[in-house]
C-alpha cells in the first residue's frame, strides 16, 4: 500500500487537518458574507489612526468571529482583518466611511450596533457596544445619535 494512503501516516493526518481547516474557514467567509464584502471593499493604501486587536463580531447566518478580529479606524474608512490562522477566504477589508450606515442592535446575546454596507446591503456586521463607542470617539462622534 502507498505510504500516503496509510491511515496511520502522520503526514496524511496533517494534510487532512489543513484541508478541513481551509475549507471550513472559506465556508464561514461565504456564509457570513465576508467574501461578498471583499469583492467590493478590497484593501487599499491607508493610514491607521487607531487599532483594536482580538475583537469579536458576528455576521449573517450565525457566523461569528470570536476574539480573532482586528478593527482599525483609518483615514479612508473602517479596516477589518482576521488573525492569520483564519485568513483563508478572509482578505482584509477597507470599507469607506460613506458606505457604512449604523443602527443600534440588541439581542439576547449581544448589545451593540449593526453596521450595514451600501454596496452589499444583505451582509451586516454586528459589533459590541463598547467597541462601537470607541470607534465613535475616533471618528469624532459621527455615530453620536446611537449613544445619546
Amino acid at each position: 500500500m502507498n505510504a500516503f494512503m496509510d491511515p496511520g501516516n502522520p503526514l496524511q493526518a496533517v494534510i487532512g487537518f489543513l484541508l478541513v481547516w481551509i475549507g471550513v474557514s472559506f465556508l464561514i467567509s461565504l456564509l457570513g458574507g465576508w467574501w461578498s464584502l471583499s469583492q467590493y471593499y478590497p484593501l487599499q493604501a491607508y493610514t491607521t489612526r487607531k487599532k483594536w486587536s482580538f475583537q469579536s463580531a458576528a455576521m449573517r447566518w450565525l457566523t461569528g468571529y470570536g476574539n480573532c478580529l482586528h478593527v482599525s479606524v483609518t483615514d479612508r474608512g473602517l479596516l477589518l482583518s482576521v488573525l492569520f490562522l483564519f485568513r483563508t477566504g478572509h482578505p482584509p477589508l477597507l470599507i469607506p466611511w460613506e458606505d457604512i450606515s449604523v443602527e443600534k442592535y440588541h439581542s439576547r446575546f449581544m448589545k451593540g450596533v449593526r453596521l450595514n454596507f451600501s454596496k452589499v446591503p444583505n451582509v451586516p456586521l454586528y459589533l459590541r457596544e463598547k467597541l462601537a463607542q470607541e470607534i465613535n470617539r475616533e471618528i469624532e462622534g459621527r455615530w453620536n445619535e446611537l449613544f445619546d
